[in-house]
């Protein structure tokens, strides 16, 4: 991809730009007008990134027979246990609020996840051999990163009384104290401060350094499920733009890659559009027509149930599958020292990436 798609969609600085204009919107009294075009961007961009690359997961990985071969009991296990969910949330609609408590409780380990993933290929790329201390380092940061977001959804951080989400109500956690999430938060920035400190020493001894696109990214998630500072703040534009506009364009752009990178240049445009528009119609279908239709069957069902119904058991077996995905072929790769990706796409093929 192009330095400026790597800094918009992969690095997360779509995100804030949007978030920056809309927060800059709500200090405006005259700025309705902008905040309903940005408010529809948003719209779009779950669609047209968020829900496409959802899509996309479970697209490719499924036409692919090597890939079949190896992982078909989790894909299976996965897709009955995403069924099954779906029956429960429609039989029984007072847990939907719960469903999505749970899903924002693991959203940010499955983000941190994709993040070091992608971190891991900008280094592929540079040839850069970031060393096993140093994976290890990142890969506490994002532990504690997504760890410290948890503990904001458990706590009353923000001084919530009450939110709504997919039009459910959700009564906030205050399970924890305040104190935990600060606490967390300075091992974050300690652990921040480590790894910009490492990477600034090796620039000044003129040693291989990390991709300047994988520190990027790397801040950018950690700032995102940082609450603290000025980025308090900001949290609730961000996170408007967050989810499609880095974590699923982020992974759309790296399945555009690695396909353009096995077509002919003649087929490369034809071949992306393809497979994009492949997925898009697909999440079309299953996040706006299948709810409608759910509820048209069954009047009893409200929207907001069903939409939630679908939502959670798509993002439960995304989630799965593409843990499956980045971390699968990890045991095979040991040998040669590094990591090995098995990456689906909506084409259906796979791409081996050696890290």
């Amino acid at each position: 991809m192009s330095p400026l798609v790597d800094v918009l969609f992969v690095c997360g600085g779509a995100v804030f730009l949007l978030a920056a204009g809309y927060s800059f919107c709500l200090t405006q009294s005259a700025g309705s007008h902008q905040l309903g075009y940005l408010s529809a961007v948003a719209v779009a961009s779950v669609l047209i990134f968020g829900e496409t690359h959802t899509v996309a997961t479970m697209v490719g990985p499924a036409r692919d027979s090597v890939w079949g071969q190896r992982h078909r009991a989790a894909g299976f296990a996965a897709a009955a246990v995403s069924m099954l969910l779906v029956l429960v949330l429609l039989a029984l609609p007072t847990l939907a609020p719960l469903a999505v408590r749970l899903y924002l409780l693991a959203v940010s380990w499955h983000f941190t996840r994709q993040v070091y993933g992608v971190i891991l290929l900008y280094c592929r790329k540079a040839d850069y051999h970031p060393g096993a201390a140093r994976r290890r380092l990142w890969c506490l940061l994002f532990h504690l990163t997504a760890l410290n977001w948890m503990l904001v959804q458990l706590s009353n951080y923000f001084n919530i009384r009450s939110e709504v989400l997919f039009l459910q109500n959700l009564t906030p956690l205050h399970i924890l104290p305040v104190a935990a999430v600060d606490f967390c938060s300075a091992f974050v920035i300690a652990l921040l401060l480590v790894t910009f400190a490492d990477a600034a020493l090796l620039t000044m001894f003129r040693r291989a350094r990390p991709p300047f696109a994988a520190m990027l990214t790397l801040l950018a998630v950690c700032l995102f499920f940082l609450p603290v500072g000025p980025s308090r703040w900001f949290q609730g534009p961000i996170w408007l733009y967050a989810p499609a506009l880095f974590h699923g364009s982020q992974y759309l752009c790296v399945m555009g890659w690695r396909l353009a990178a096995g077509a002919r240049s003649g087929e490369q445009v034809g071949l992306l559009a393809g497979s994009y528009l492949r997925c898009f119609v697909l999440a079309l279908l299953l996040f706006l027509a299948l709810p409608w239709l759910l509820h048209a069957l069954m009047p009893a069902v409200a929207y907001a149930t069903a939409l939630v119904a679908v939502f959670v058991s798509a993002q439960l077996y995304h989630m799965v599958m593409d843990s499956v995905i980045w971390k699968g072929e990890k045991k095979t790769a040991a040998t040669s020292g590094g990591l090995k990706l098995r990456v689906g796409h909506a084409g259906g093929a796979v791409m081996d990436l050696a890290v």
